[in-house]
Order: structure tokens, then C-alpha cells, then sequence
């Protein structure tokens, strides 16, 4: 039997472009333009990435979307991301994600992405959720888990994921504590670690992957942020990434 892969696709992008009509006056929007640096040793080929971010937030709304552009081996991607948590309980939100890359050549063809954000006492948060994404050649589903918990100006986060891939299973892990200090100024530090799963003619191959992260947010003036993010992975015996981000993000 032959599925229709473009079926839940245009139901997902139906639902998150209806989203903005229920949409009331905005709380905080902004609209956010940056670049990425990401160098690889052992030879391998550096990458460039440029994006354009947005995020359009009421009372109870939230709707997102994403535009980027990744340069490597000579090849190009444009990838479209447009997101949304939609109230549909006093405290329980659906989060739903699509993607999609027209003439994908490093990155997945279209990602989809549905989870239940629900709010607890005491500042505490779960997310579980399921993504599911179509490669040229093949397809992974990744199962997941998001723990936070807010704590005055703190939040601390831990995130369980199981990835599925021709029939093998990998896990994966991330930690991460954010501080504010501000009404549009955070840093946060992260550690991830887990396996990274490649489907050979020979079978799946697996990999462990570290990486720890710097990220942040400093506002530089009433409307203006300066937003960065630093990156080192390690991609076992590979190769090792490290990345620098910098963007500029305006309030409206």
C-alpha cells in the first residue's frame, strides 16, 4: 500500500496558517536577521548559514516561522519553518512544526512536528511530542521528552529523545539552565549528548555526539537585541564542529 506523504503535510501547514486569524492584538512580536558560521576539521568543508527569524505572540498565541539558507560543498538549501502553540486548555497547548525544503540537497526534504506543552504547578512544564522527517531516501521519527521548570529568573531544562531510524534506535540527551536578567536579556549554557545515526548500504551506523553550547540574548537598545550563540561538537572520531551565530533582533 502506497502512502500519500503530502496529505498530513498540507493538513499540518493548514492548521498553522489558520493559526493567525484567531490571532488577537499582539503582546510582543519581532522580527530577527541573522548568520552562522559553522568550521569542521579533519578536511571536511565549512558551512554558511543566513536566516531570517520571526515570532508574533498575544495573550494566549503564539505563532512562529523560520526562512534559512545553508551553503556546504558547493551546494545550496532554502528551508522554510512556520510554528504554533494553539490553547487548547486552560493550561495545555498544542505545539505544531512543519518544514519543508523545495530542491533539498543537505537537508531534509520536510519535517513535521506535534507536541502537548502542558503547564504544571510550581513553575514546572512537559512536553512530550513526535516529529517524523522525510529525507530523499528515507524517513526518521524521533519520540520526545521536554522537562522545565522555572525558577524566579531561572529556567532549567532536560530533554529525553528517541530517534528511529531503518529500524534502529538511538537516545539522546540535552541539559540546559538559562538566566534573565531583563526583559529582552538571557544567557544559557547546554550540554547534549547522545548517538548520531547514519543509514549505510551495509546498515545503520552509529556514532556518539557531544556537544556543548553558549547562547544568549543582551538588549543595546529600547527596540534592538543582539542575539549569539557558540558551539563546539564532537562527532566521535570524525570530525569536531564549532559554530559562532550572531543576529539582530527588533522589537515591535
Amino acid at each position: 500500500m502506497t502512502m500519500n506523504k503530502s496529505k498530513p503535510i498540507s493538513l499540518c501547514l493548514l492548521t498553522l496558517l489558520a493559526a493567525p486569524a484567531a490571532l488577537a492584538a499582539p503582546v510582543e512580536s519581532w522580527l530577527e536577521i541573522g548568520s552562522e558560521r559553522q568550521h569542521f576539521d579533519n578536511g571536511n568543508d565549512d558551512a554558511a548559514i543566513q536566516s531570517l527569524v520571526g515570532s508574533y505572540k498575544t495573550a494566549d498565541h503564539v505563532v512562529y516561522g523560520e526562512l534559512t539558507h545553508q551553503d556546504r560543498f558547493n551546494r545550496q538549501d532554502t528551508t522554510a519553518l512556520l510554528g504554533t502553540y494553539l490553547p487548547l486548555l486552560p493550561k495545555g497547548q498544542l505545539h505544531v512544526e512543519a518544514s519543508v525544503s523545495p530542491n533539498p540537497e543537505l537537508k531534509p526534504r520536510d519535517t513535521i512536528y506535534a507536541g502537548w506543552y502542558q503547564s504544571l504547578p510550581h513553575g514546572w512544564t512537559l512536553e512530550p511530542g513526535l516529529q517524523t522527517t522525510h529525507y530523499k531516501d528515507l524517513r526518521v521519527d524521533r519520540y520526545s521528552l521536554n522537562i522545565e521548570r522555572y525558577l524566579r529568573n531561572w529556567r532549567v531544562l532536560y530533554g529525553i529523545a528517541d530517534v528511529q531510524l531503518a529500524g534502529s534506535s538511538g537516545l539522546n540527551h540535552r541539559v540546559q539552565a538559562d538566566y534573565y536578567y531583563g526583559e529582552h536579556n538571557r544567557i544559557g549554557a547546554g550540554h547534549a549528548w547522545g548517538d548520531d545515526q547514519e543509514s549505510l548500504p551495509t546498515g545503520v551506523i552509529k556514532t556518539p555526539v557531544r556537544s556543548n553550547y553558549l547562547s544568549g540574548q543582551h538588549q543595546i537598545s529600547p527596540r534592538l537585541s543582539l542575539i549569539y550563540l557558540l558551539q563546539d561538537t564532537e562527532q566521535g572520531s570524525l570530525y569536531r564542529q564549532t559554530g559562532v551565530r550572531l543576529g539582530l533582533r527588533l522589537q515591535f
